[in-house]
């Protein structure tokens, strides 16, 4: 092994101390670079982070809550869409007087059940996107007053139908059943020419056009109760017949089918007894003059298929407009069937003519 002298012995430990110093700072230099890089990378990242945009979430638009009908007991209510601009599904809540009764709904109707008669209610309607984003509409309803249910017994006017060619009757229970050929007992220009009751159209209408029906015979069965009562919830009446009159001609009600036109037009193809068929089923819409000549114009007419009887322009030697009369066309007062009262219709001279919003009562059957 070589032997170091004095002098090269000092020059290497110089060296070596001189090497460790450098090695040290390049450590410390590659260090400091390094801290240098990441820094910079972390300062970019947040830089172009904060260029991302920020999602903010849309909360449903407005909507309206509307009533519908409206009984002792029960309510419904309906609302429009609360459209929500994210495409996010949209659920209802509704809430009535404070307390949640029906949660995540999708429908756009809700029925209330078991109400007190008479009250006033409110609630609101909230449609919910599902991530924090909600809108509310606010209602408020009065239930029906609870009806005073009064009945009566029409038994008595069923002998108006007696010996009428046209119709026949029944009673079993509490209900009649009518059947008719719904053959008027009244000449018209509707009849075959070779009938014995036919006759030219001989009425007081210059714009008079007989449209190209007839008369046929038909087989019309109606079924109604004997004891009419108000009904809770009303019914429409339909086109076609709604009720029977005392000669057994079917009433209609004020429309012309098939769309629930006015009458206007169809009015002038009406006999000289303000009747016409309909392809071959004869009916009245207005006033049966050959019933009002006959019996007088404050006579019972016929029975609607509620049960409830119909009677002519008027009473106590007055005629009775609509004003009258209720949104069914309709009032409560004695006639001289029934001296104790009884709710009738009544036909005036002016739409509708017979029947206004509905039935007053619950309609029966009628099968033709």
């Amino acid at each position: 092994m070589m032997q170091l002298n004095y002098g090269e012995h000092k020059l290497f430990t110089i060296l070596e101390v001189e090497y460790k110093r450098n090695t040290i700072k390049m450590k410390k230099n590659k260090l400091l670079k390094t801290l240098s890089i990441l820094f910079i990378a972390i300062t970019l990242f947040y830089s172009c982070s904060s260029d991302d945009p920020i999602v903010v979430n849309s909360s449903p638009a407005a909507f309206i809550v509307s009533n519908g009908t409206l009984t002792e007991n029960t309510a419904t209510i309906f609302w429009t869409v609360a459209t929500d601009a994210d495409g996010d599904t949209v659920s209802y809540t509704v809430n009535l007087d404070g307390t949640a009764v029906k949660s995540e709904i999708s429908a756009l109707t809700y029925s209330f059940t078991g109400l007190t008669a008479a009250t006033n209610y409110t609630g609101t309607v909230v449609a919910s996107d599902g991530k924090g984003g909600s809108a509310s509409a606010v209602f408020s309803f009065t239930s029906a007053a609870a009806l005073t249910t009064v009945s009566y017994d029409i038994t008595s006017i069923l002998s108006k139908f007696d010996g009428i060619d046209a119709v026949s009757y029944a009673v079993s229970g509490n209900t009649v059943t009518f059947i008719t050929t719904d053959l008027p007992n009244h000449t018209s220009p509707y009849w075959s020419t070779s009938h014995p009751l036919y006759e030219p159209y001989n009425g007081t209408n210059s714009n008079w056009n007989k449209n190209p029906g007839a008369i046929g015979e038909q087989n019309i069965t109606f079924t109604m109760t004997l004891n009419p009562a108000e009904a809770a919830i009303k019914s429409a009446t339909p086109l076609g017949p709604i009720g029977i009159s005392r000669n057994g001609i079917v009433f209609f009600n004020q429309y012309a089918g098939p769309n629930n036109q006015p009458l206007t037009n169809e009015i002038n193809s009406f006999d000289q007894w303000l009747g016409h068929p309909a392809r071959t089923q004869y009916h009245y819409h207005i006033e049966p003059s050959y019933l009002t000549t006959t019996f007088g114009k404050d006579a019972f007419l016929g029975l609607l298929s509620d049960g409830f009887p119909v009677y002519g322009p008027l009473e106590n030697g007055t005629t009775i407009t609509n004003a009258d009369l209720d949104d069914y066309h309709g009032h409560t007062s004695v006639t001289s069937d029934f001296p104790e009262g009884i709710y009738h219709y009544h036909i005036t001279n002016e739409d509708p003519y017979l029947n206004g919003n509905g039935f007053f009562g619950s309609a029966g059957t009628i099968t033709r």
